[in-house]
């Protein structure tokens, strides 16, 4: 509840402004920054996400929901054929969770090779990365839905109805006439 209450304070998008990378496989690709940043591999990794990274800020960096003023490459990039069909900067998150999986790889790769019992540290990290990931079991996003599905939900006769979306939305906006609480 308090973390719904801040997202609600500072008006955060809980669909397109927040990520979570994980402690664990944070604190992996840390260490293999730390100790393995000369390898080129490492160094490619690095560049990936922070490009990435930054392209997920948007066009320009808020902070609490407030617009800093700060302009990001985002707002260059959306002049930019194919790059600007990317309407949604904060996908590019999935790029800087590839690189912090691979940066953890890299390092738990290292760690086994130094230790006597390598699969016991493998088990323990993917556990503690599963624990880390475990969705959260409350409700993050009020579905709301018409009234009309609760009168045909209470109705005594059997069957089924299919509520069928006559549009679509895609990053370059709505065709026809969708509505959303269909999709329910």
């Amino acid at each position: 509840r308090a973390v719904l209450h801040t997202y609600e304070r500072f008006q955060l998008s809980q669909t397109e402004s927040l990520a979570w990378l994980g402690l664990v496989p944070m604190c992996l690709a840390g260490l293999a920054i730390w100790r393995e940043r000369a390898l080129p591999s490492v160094r490619l990794w690095i560049v990936l996400g922070t490009v990435f990274g930054i392209w997920a800020l948007g066009p320009h960096l808020m902070a609490f929901g407030v617009d800093t003023g700060v302009i990001l490459p985002q707002t260059l990039l959306r002049y930019v054929p194919i790059a600007s069909n990317a309407r949604m900067p904060a996908r590019a998150m999935v790029v800087v969770n590839l690189s912090v999986a691979v940066l953890a790889g890299i390092a738990l790769t290292r760690i086994r090779g130094q230790v006597r019992r390598p699969l016991l540290v493998t088990a323990v990290v993917v556990l503690a990365v599963l624990v880390d990931q475990i969705p959260a079991p409350f409700q993050l996003l009020a579905l709301d839905h018409p009234p009309i599905y609760d009168v045909l939900r209470d109705q005594r006769e059997p069957g089924a109805v299919c509520d069928l979306p006559v549009g679509m939305v895609d990053g370059f906006g709505t065709t026809g006439g969708l509505e959303p609480q269909a999709l329910f």
